[in-house]
């Protein structure tokens, strides 16, 4: 122990027993394992007013047609702090993502009824969600689910799409673009109706020239992105459309669970 013996010559040379006392407790700190800290929920995400809003000016002038957003893409990457927002659910009660992550991370999906993706991808996610984590519970008891219900990207004729300024149908297009927040929680009433397992659907706010459009501009514009975000708030998996298996896998590497 030649630390130990250093010291002790120290104390028989200059007598000075408070100078030992204080080289020993040094060395204690410098060779004592750190205490492992648990992540604060929350502690790395951006506040709401970090939010874009507006970048789509639906419904607008009834003479002038809005400009296309473009392209779709992803708001955040993988390790960017997630950012703040607190919109209703359909029959109007409020979820805060803050509020949420704890020590449960959150699966954030952006969709809606027109959306090819989001309508296919949508029955695996319950499946998912209803799916066995370990023997005691399920993944959306590991795991908040929640959609958010935003623009649709192929409304019924003569409504354009936003990404194209044009219209734009596909085989979902059964229904008109929403041009009120009640409209549009409507038809997440109805995507919600075959959600299940302790999923959350969420509507985006649609208040022209205030909050319009919040969520859907900021974590894209794209119409089925997705992403996991760690109880800290960093998004840990962002993908430019929802492929549930790929997602399943980064929750069991997040929850160091071992792959099937």
């Amino acid at each position: 122990m030649p630390k130990l013996s250093w010291v002790w010559a120290s104390f028989s040379l200059t007598g000075a027993p408070l100078l030992v006392t204080a080289i020993l407790l040094m060395q204690c700190g410098r060779t004592s394992p750190t205490e492992p800290t648990q992540p604060t929920a929350g502690a790395a995400i951006y506040s709401e007013e970090h939010l874009r809003s507006g970048c789509y000016s639906w419904p607008g002038e009834a003479s002038s047609s809005p400009a296309p957003v473009g392209n779709p893409r992803l708001g955040l990457t993988e390790g960017d702090p997630a950012i703040d927002f607190t919109l209703e659910d359909p029959t109007g009660v409020r979820y805060r993502l803050s509020d949420l992550l704890g020590k449960k991370p959150i699966l954030l999906v952006l969709g809606s009824l027109t959306c090819d993706l989001y309508r296919r991808s949508a029955p695996l996610l319950t499946a998912l969600a209803h799916r066995a984590f370990d023997q005691s519970q399920t993944y959306a008891e590991v795991v908040h689910f929640v959609t958010v219900y935003v623009v649709e990207p192929h409304p019924q004729s003569p409504d354009p799409s936003p990404y194209t300024g044009e219209v734009w149908e596909n085989v979902f297009s059964a229904y008109r673009q929403p041009r009120t927040r009640d409209e549009r929680a409507a038809l997440a009433s109805e995507a919600q109706a075959s959600a299940g397992g302790g999923q959350r659907m969420l509507v985006d706010e649609l208040t022209p020239d205030s909050r319009d459009n919040p969520v859907w501009c900021t974590y894209g514009p794209a119409p089925n992105p997705a992403y996991l975000i760690a109880p800290d708030g960093i998004v840990v998996a962002a993908q430019m459309r929802l492929d549930v298996s790929e997602m399943k896998a980064s929750v069991e590497e997040l929850l160091s669970l071992p792959p099937d």
